[in-house]
């Protein structure tokens, strides 16, 4: 994956092993995101990997509602209530928002100019 070792702890604090599906999505998501908006320094690392948790709980809402209206629409048996419908459709859209702001706010930190430390920029400024 990297030579990180605050990322390397991150995945196995979260994903143990890394053999998961989980994992492996994250793993994906995590070098996408970082030939998108990277490299990051060390600062930024566990933030983005917050983003890429975040992207992957969408995924997972997304994939649960999906599968909640099939059934719903087409299923035998027992089927999602309406109320179990709405209420993955609010998480759909909570995880999207919660992605969203998150993705962005990394942008932004991207773009920032960068600092080795915090006395040097504070030090630099009028």
């Amino acid at each position: 994956m990297t030579g990180n070792p605050t990322l390397r702890r991150l995945m196995r604090a979260w994903f143990g092993d890394g053999r998961g599906t989980n994992a492996v999505a994250f793993r994906r998501d995590y070098q996408a995101l970082a030939r998108r908006v990277g490299p990051f320094d060390e600062s930024l690392v566990r933030f983005a990997a917050g983003v890429v948790i975040l992207a992957i709980e969408f995924e997972t809402v997304t994939a649960e509602l999906r599968t909640a209206q099939a059934k719903r629409a087409t299923g035998k048996g027992r089927k999602p209530s309406t109320a179990r419908i709405t209420s993955l459709r609010k998480r759909h859209g909570l995880a999207w928002a919660s992605y969203d702001s998150a993705l962005r706010r990394l942008q932004e930190l991207t773009r920032a100019p960068r600092h080795g430390r915090l006395a040097n920029y504070l030090e630099s400024k009028p």
